[in-house]
């Protein structure tokens, strides 16, 4: 019976040492920072589809708990970017909510530096 167990337990560990999360979630480690919109057709492109899922969720109009507000773009352009990801009193987005990925995060810095590009 040791020798089955052995058997089973090695078969899992070679097994499990070629596995990885590439594999399993077709993760894509690129980031393409260039080429960046408030509206793209690309939603991998497009700054808008970022804060739509990560900073609309709080910062809507309705929403009375929120002094900020980002449905348009200029709404968008006129906050200060410092805030997005700071670990300051007040961290953007509050933990517990959904957080900007580092590729997140580059898309936006360089939206910025590239001027905040309206559309295509």
């Amino acid at each position: 019976m040791k020798h089955i167990f052995f058997l089973f337990f090695g078969v899992i560990i070679i097994a499990c040492t070629s596995d990885n999360e590439q594999d399993y979630f077709h993760l894509d480690n690129e980031c393409n920072t260039d080429d960046l919109y408030y509206i793209a057709n690309d939603e991998a492109r497009s700054i808008a589809a970022i804060i739509a899922n990560k900073c609309e969720t709080c910062h809507f109009q309705g929403n009375y708990n929120s002094e900020v507000v980002l449905e348009t773009y200029g709404q968008l352009i006129d906050i200060n970017f410092g805030i997005i990801g700071s670990q300051s009193t007040n961290p953007m987005p509050p933990l517990g909510a959904p957080q900007l990925t580092d590729c997140e995060k580059l898309k936006i810095e360089s939206w910025v530096s590239n001027d905040f590009p309206d559309e295509e």
